[in-house]
């Protein structure tokens, strides 16, 4: 062993958490800019969906598979972004709509809707949805639902607190989710961000 190898050790263990850092950064996902959100906001029109079928996942977070077996459940919840400060979390439901012919999906982020286990028993829902996803072809599968972000119960966007809350789903929805990954997919552990 020469007299240099402890040195670039020292080194190396040094350095290696800035490498690290540098590549958290890089490969990190990025916020979306406010005329793609504002976009998406403005392409968006409140409609009421009948709710034909509840879709009765299995899965969701690894520890609800330890705690409650594999069995199939109406919402889930998972992590769909690891950080140094805060894990951010999603809700999600999948439904099917005769009306439409398609498949939807209810996203909450970081709790931002009431718990989506009170709408289990609706047969309608009146909800925000992006008018090109509702009519684009690809959407509307049940591995492709057409995202629902917001849930307004006949009150539209009005109050402002409402906008806030549905731009915050939209902020998420689309850098982590629009054109990356699957609906019900969290965060993966090998992945920079």
């Amino acid at each position: 062993m020469s007299k240099q190898s402890p040195y670039f050790f020292g080194l190396g263990l040094f350095v290696a958490p800035f490498i690290i850092f540098v590549l958290l950064i890089i490969f990190a996902p990025g916020t979306p800019s406010q005329n793609s959100i504002k976009s998406y906001v403005r392409n968006s029109k409140e409609i009421t969906l009948t709710i034909d079928k509840w879709i009765y996942l299995k899965g969701g977070m690894w520890a609800e598979n330890l705690v409650k077996g594999d069995e199939a459940k109406f919402s889930h919840r998972l992590r769909y972004y690891l950080n140094f400060r805060k894990n951010r979390y999603k809700d999600f439901a999948v439904f099917y709509s005769a009306g439409y012919k398609k498949y939807f999906v209810i996203e909450s982020y970081n709790n931002s809707m009431q718990n989506l286990l009170n709408y289990q028993k609706e047969n309608a829902l009146t909800c925000m949805v992006n008018k090109e996803e509702l009519n684009n072809k690809n959407y509307g599968t049940i591995k492709h639902p057409v995202p629902i972000l917001w849930i307004t119960k006949g009150l539209g966007l009005s109050y402002p607190e409402y906008l806030k809350l549905y731009t915050i789903n939209v902020t998420e929805y689309l850098r982590f989710y629009k054109g990356r990954q699957a609906f019900d997919k969290g965060a993966c552990t090998v992945c920079a961000y």
